[in-house]
């Protein structure tokens, strides 16, 4: 039927035809890790990202959702039947139960206040230095996403490995850009993300890779700190 709606519909709108947030679910705090209203697919790669830290699920939320926010998601868990729903087939298979996985959340968040197991009142307190990273990575695959598609940059690595034969490029030798990293920038900064061990060493990590890469991809790089609301010392005049 040329009306009907195609099945990939039901993740980005719920049955009332509302669109869909999404949220990170952890199993291990019991509770909700971070709530985004743009880009669910960017919620998930943050989710890949974070699993060196805490193995975590993504929920696509129903559109009706207004009480849970991303300001107060921490004090929010998932009820019983969602909880049972999300377990792992292969519970001893601890590689895979770290990898994130998507679900569609029928039901709404439960309200059960903050962890008494943790000092919300201490700046340093791991789930809330847990939730600041969290942001920061979702800051960092936004600002990446924009910056390699508004400047039409091309991994031309990436590219001809994913589409090309390789004896069109067995004589070439090809790069991500024209950065000192074997991946390029914007990989790396995943990567520094992905092994990061705290909010301050990654964002260290990330400035003496955007300051050593500057002169040799000023555009790249200068998109990207734009994006992410930031002028280090070397950009300014």
């Amino acid at each position: 039927m040329i009306n009907s709606l195609p099945i990939y519909h039901n993740y980005y709108f719920d049955e009332n035809n509302q669109a869909r947030n999404s949220g990170i679910y952890c199993p291990g705090i019991n509770r909700w890790l971070l709530v985004d209203y743009y880009d669910s697919w960017v919620t998930f790669e943050t989710a890949q990202v974070m699993s060196s830290k805490i193995a975590s699920m993504v929920y696509l939320l129903p559109g009706n959702i207004e009480a849970m926010t991303n300001e107060n998601c921490l004090s929010y868990s998932i009820n019983t039947t969602s909880k049972q729903r999300q377990k792992k087939g292969n519970v001893a298979d601890l590689i895979s139960s770290q990898i994130p996985s998507l679900r569609i959340m029928m039901t709404q968040p439960e309200w059960v206040g903050p962890p008494t197991d943790f000092n919300f009142n201490h700046k340093d307190a791991s789930v809330t230095a847990l939730k600041e990273y969290a942001e920061y990575v979702r800051a960092c695959l936004f600002a990446s996403k924009i910056t390699q598609a508004t400047l039409a940059h091309t991994d031309m690595l990436d590219f001809s490995t994913a589409f090309l034969p390789t004896e069109w490029t067995d004589q070439v030798t090809l790069y991500s850009d024209n950065s000192d990293t074997p991946c390029g920038v914007l990989k790396e900064i995943k990567k520094i993300l992905y092994f990061g061990k705290s909010l301050q060493d990654a964002k260290s990590q990330i400035h003496d890779l955007l300051e050593r890469n500057y002169l040799d991809c000023s555009g790249l790089v200068s998109r990207f700190c734009k994006l992410m609301e930031e002028t280090p010392e070397f950009l300014k005049p």
